[in-house]
């Protein structure tokens, strides 16, 4: 018989024991995500380390029926490496479910799995009976969203039509691929027009939890010719007649018109769009008199609301006064351009009447203080006869402010078209004259 021998630790005070062996790693936990899909679930995000990872992948219950979980993965990361297909092991169950095992040597950092659910390729087709429409996308997947550009078909139309305006002017159905029905779509898209010629359509993948594209996509739009509106701006002694017809591409003519002392601009105040148009480069014309005209915007500068503005122009003209002696003072008070200038020159009693002679009329600026018009002359265009003098109004076209100055001795009679009378003073000897206003 053996004998057992028991040894019995003793214990020193002061003294620590210290076990001998591998202290077991300290444990940590990482993120587990699901990338590229929203048709399915991961029932396990988190994972630790040293121990296996194991997890379901699902078909969320809104895409049963739609989606299926893919034949295999796209690809696993584990602290953003990549890990290759025998170092992982994923098997499908069914087309709503498969397993993921990572085995503890693996789960060393953050997971992320790339994975998309498997569905059927549907079309998305546009109705359009004008044929001006184009869209640059075809098909897409049942239960993913999609974002459609639609413009234009040809460049030619961008001239006088645009695309739809606004979201309501679509109308956007699926097809169900199960039951066959049809469903407005249009109340979950998003719709922005960017300008005439492009617009974008984005029909996302879930409206209310619900799947939005199960089954084919077909979009119903039209171009159209925009009318824009036609307002009157700042506006003064104008008169605008009836609005015009302002639809994209097309000609705009409107007529305009002055009265009383006013005459038309040479230019108008004319934007489309917010752009200043401008007459130098023939974006529109104005053809016609001073008082009465037509004006044409050019059919491509017509891409916008049109607000004219403008102001009549008052006829150039002075006011005359008269410092008359020994002749009674005229009606006329004043001289217009392009219109013959008259005064009737009658003496007051017991004053010897006016002649020619003793008329003198100066036109323009000229520096040469000899160059009087002496009326009657036969070329010079003014002329005295019957107490009544006349001036042609071209004459008067030519130079500013007619003035009237009358000698108070002899009654000469002198009138001038000229702003520096200064430099003249010589000739006005005992004269009195206007100012001009």
């Amino acid at each position: 018989m053996k004998k057992m021998v028991f040894l019995i630790p003793t214990f020193i005070a002061g003294m620590t024991l210290v076990a001998c062996g591998n202290a077991p790693k300290p444990t940590e936990e990482y993120s587990v995500s699901l990338k590229m899909t929203e048709a399915m679930n991961i029932d396990n995000v988190k994972a630790t380390s040293n121990i296996d990872y194991d997890a379901k992948i699902t078909i969320k219950d809104e895409f049963i029926g739609y989606c299926a979980v893919p034949e295999a993965l796209y690809e696993v990361q584990v602290n953003g490496v990549q890990l290759t297909n025998n170092q992982y092991t994923y098997t499908r169950d069914n087309e709503n479910q498969a397993r993921l095992h990572i085995p503890s040597s693996k789960v060393n950092g953050d997971i992320e799995i790339f994975a998309e659910a498997k569905a059927d390729t549907i079309s998305i087709e546009l109705v359009d009976n004008e044929k001006k429409l184009f869209i640059d996308r075809e098909k897409t997947v049942i239960g993913s969203g999609c974002e459609i550009n639609m413009s234009l078909l040809n460049a030619k139309d961008e001239k006088t039509l645009s695309v739809p305006d606004k979201l309501d002017d679509l109308k956007i159905i699926c097809k169900d691929s199960h039951d066959q029905k049809e469903y407005n779509l249009t109340p979950c898209c998003t719709y922005t027009k960017n300008d005439d010629a492009n617009a974008k359509l984005i029909i996302p993948t879930k409206y209310n939890g619900v799947v939005v594209i199960t089954g084919k996509v077909i979009i119903t739009a039209t171009a159209y010719q925009p009318e824009y509106t036609f307002k009157e701006g700042e506006i003064k002694n104008i008169t605008i007649g009836a609005p015009p017809s302002t639809a994209k591409g097309v000609e705009c003519s409107f007529h305009i018109s002055t009265s009383g002392d006013y005459k038309l601009p040479a230019e108008l105040e004319i934007k489309v769009g917010g752009d200043l148009l401008h007459k130098s480069m023939g974006d529109y014309e104005i053809l016609g008199g001073d008082t009465d005209a037509n004006v044409k915007i050019k059919g491509e500068k017509v891409r916008g609301d049109i607000v004219v503005s403008g102001s009549g122009q008052k006829d150039p003209q002075a006011e005359v006064k008269y410092y008359l002696g020994g002749i009674n003072e005229p009606d006329k008070k004043t001289a217009k351009p392009k219109e013959d200038f008259t005064c009737k020159l009658t003496p007051i009693d017991g004053a010897t009447a006016p002649t020619a002679d003793n008329i003198r009329v100066k036109i323009g600026d000229s520096k040469d203080a000899n160059k009087w018009i002496i009326p009657n002359d036969g070329e010079s265009g003014v002329s005295f006869a019957d107490g009544i003098l006349t001036i042609d109004g071209e004459l008067i076209n030519t130079c500013n402010n007619p003035q009237l100055f009358v000698n108070k001795g002899e009654h000469n009679i002198i009138i001038e078209f000229n702003q520096d009378l200064k430099k003249y003073s010589n000739l006005f000897e005992n004269c009195i004259y206007t100012t001009n206003i």
